[in-house]
């Protein structure tokens, strides 16, 4: 998810964020198998990112008021199932919703 994440951060213009200011972190606690949490930074909003999230199943994405991992998925804005033989789109349908936050957040 990152390395797709940051292929379409690359093709934004004007650019929102920046692709290596992205990060992933496995967060243990949320689930079984753990929860990975994608974080992207906002050009030019000081301590605003959009995050996705993947666990059980599950892809939720929002915004999030830190440049941390969520600690509990808090306004959460997009909220996608991953069904057997899935991901693929799963994980396109999150980015595309990304992408959309991306080009309409306000940057003045």
């Amino acid at each position: 998810m990152l390395i797709a994440a940051r292929a379409r951060l690359d093709s934004l213009a004007p650019s929102r964020a920046r692709a290596w200011e992205s990060w992933a972190s496995l967060e243990p606690r949320y689930a079984v198998g753990g929860a990975l949490w994608l974080c992207v930074p906002i050009v030019g909003k000081r301590s605003k990112a959009l995050q996705l999230g993947i666990w059980d199943g599950t892809i939720v994405g929002g915004w999030q008021d830190g440049h941390y991992a969520w600690d509990y998925p808090k306004g959460e804005r997009f909220r996608v199932s991953i069904e057997p033989n899935t991901l693929d789109a799963a994980i396109a349908a999150a980015l595309d919703w990304l992408e959309s936050e991306m080009r309409n957040v306000d940057l003045v």
